[in-house]
């Protein structure tokens, strides 16, 4: 969950200038696990399949492996306790867009994302976070929680941040994301983070720790369901198509993985 901002509108006001938002085919992915840095690198592979192609993919994946994930402006020695990484046998990845430090847990976090070609985008708006949240929180509401989005990136409900939303900017698309907690292990997030040294952030998130919830501590609803209320609140009222990442953009993804799991990317902050 991090902390980033946009300068785009929302897509509801788009639609009314470029209702081609709606009538192109967008490819929806469904939920799958990835390795840690594969996953990283499938970002990259995302922008750059849709600024080439201009078909817009929701995105739904999961981790094969826990993992803290940095932000891109983060030093790793000053926000993870290295120490713990090394005793629960954890990775360190670092992503492409910015914000904090975050607990990934195999079995308890879902992530979407949504990449859209900047055309179908006016570039003078500031809440396409928003819409974007509200979607999360729609698809929440038919799992029986109420959410609502707090500026500047936070999904919340009334026991704590339950999602996020950040937005990754390019010159022909853009990648709008989030985790959702499907689970949330409390315990494995206070002992590997240490948010209270992230510097960066001090002005902004004053409190040591946000309240965590997570879907399974708010319904007994299934992850299979949560998936389904997920994919429906994004695929609503879009033309779409199943797909899976094509054998080219698994080799270019595998090629990027190579760079996001070597020192120079890990350690560009350091």
């Amino acid at each position: 969950m991090s902390d980033e901002s946009s300068d785009l509108e929302s897509p509801e006001k788009s639609q009314e200038k470029s209702p081609s938002i709606l009538n192109r085919t967008w490819r929806y992915i469904a939920f799958k696990k990835y390795d840690p840095f594969l996953k990283i690198a499938l970002n990259e592979v995302a922008l750059t399949s849709v600024s080439h192609s201009g078909s817009p993919i929701v995105w739904i994946s999961g981790w094969e492996r826990s993992c803290v994930n940095v932000g891109l402006q983060q030093k790793i020695s000053d926000v993870v306790n290295t120490n713990e990484i090394k005793k629960q046998n954890l990775v360190v990845v670092r992503r492409q867009t910015s914000g904090g430090a975050l607990f990934m847990d195999k079995d308890g976090e879902l992530s979407w994302a949504v990449i859209v070609p900047n055309e179908l985008l006016p570039k003078d708006g500031s809440d396409v976070l928003k819409f974007y949240a509200e979607k999360v929180a729609a698809a929440l509401e038919t799992l029986g929680i109420e959410a609502y989005f707090k500026t500047p990136n936070d999904i919340l409900t009334t026991l704590g941040k339950i999602s996020n939303v950040e937005v990754k900017k390019e010159r022909n698309a853009t990648y709008i994301g989030g985790t959702l907690l499907f689970t949330a292990n409390v315990n494995a997030f206070r002992s590997v983070l240490q948010p209270e040294n992230d510097l960066s952030k001090a002005k902004r998130s004053p409190e040591k720790y946000k309240p965590l919830t997570a879907i399974s501590m708010e319904t007994e609803k299934t992850k299979e369901e949560t998936l389904q209320a997920l994919s429906g609140a994004f695929l609503e009222n879009i033309t779409f198509k199943i797909d899976d990442w094509s054998k080219n953009e698994m080799s270019d993804a595998q090629t990027l993985a190579e760079k996001y799991g070597g020192e120079n990317w890990l350690r560009s902050r350091e």
